[in-house]
């Protein structure tokens, strides 16, 4: 299970930023995007889930995004 404490952890290490879209992200926003979703064989783990917007989460569903540098 994934613990409070070490998603502030997680928080701090990617610095309130959604990884989908890269915009920052308010604590009353933040949803956690599970990057390969479970429904693909992704883990609830610390290691699958990075902080996302709840509107950019929602957005991507089951898809696994391809990041390219910008």
């Amino acid at each position: 299970a994934v613990q409070p404490k070490r998603i502030h952890e997680r928080n701090e290490r990617d610095g309130y930023v959604c990884h989908i879209c890269e915009g920052a992200v308010a604590p009353w926003d933040m949803d956690f995007d599970h990057v390969i979703p479970i429904a693909r064989g992704g883990a609830h783990s610390m290691e699958n889930i990075k902080p996302s917007h709840s509107f950019c989460n929602r957005s991507k569903g089951t898809k696994i995004l391809i990041i390219t540098e910008r």
